[in-house]
């Protein structure tokens, strides 16, 4: 699985961000290449007062370790992108 981390939005204080799946797939024809792609969520990381969390479409709540141990470095790639809205 490929997976990434959607830009996050600020609400205040707070942050939340998608970690989503995505697949991309190129194939020929006689005449052309055809592409074809999809991204979907996976996990909603929330980034309240300087602690992350996790929930899926599922309503599962997920604590740091857990998402550091299923998406390693998400939590580290969502704080540098929250540097960078600053």
């Amino acid at each position: 699985m490929n997976w990434a981390i959607d830009p996050p939005v600020r609400i205040g204080r707070n942050a939340v961000a998608a970690i989503v799946e995505t697949r991309i797939s190129v194939r020929s024809t006689s005449r052309a290449l055809v592409a074809d792609g999809e991204k979907r969520p996976i996990l909603f990381l929330l980034r309240l007062d300087d602690a992350t969390c996790g929930i899926d479409g599922s309503g599962h709540v997920y604590e740091a370790e857990e998402i550091e141990n299923l998406y390693p470095q998400a939590i580290a790639h969502m704080t540098a992108l929250l540097g960078k809205l600053e």
